[in-house]
């Protein structure tokens, strides 16, 4: 497995990543992802994803276990943009399972 320089490794491991994430409205429904592409910066694989544009959309329930099971020192930091650009980041380590963000007072 040659991450760095093999892209048959590469577009594996980002098919792994994304089998390893999930993304729910607050009420627990899970919400259809679409694979966007990801790239390899130094040692950083970033894979994206995007969901169709939801109205009343109050918050997110994310997970994201990719190798957590397999090194427990492994973090996975996960960005979420929406339509005003602005970025929310949560970080999963450890045990962590899910973590919500909720979009307060914003025009949804």
């Amino acid at each position: 497995f040659d991450l760095l320089n093999d892209t048959t490794s590469q577009k594996q491991f980002a098919d792994y990543i994304n089998k390893n994430f999930s993304m729910k409205r607050l009420s627990g429904e899970l919400l259809p992802l679409k694979t966007v592409g990801f790239e390899i910066e130094g040692r950083f694989i970033w894979s994206y994803q995007e969901t169709l544009l939801i109205t009343d959309l109050k918050g997110l329930i994310i997970n994201q276990s990719a190798l957590r099971n397999i090194w427990i020192k492994q973090v996975n930091l996960v960005n979420i943009e929406r339509k005003d650009k602005k970025v929310r980041s949560l970080v999963f380590k450890g045990s962590v399972g899910e973590k919500s963000v909720v979009f307060e007072d914003e025009d949804n």
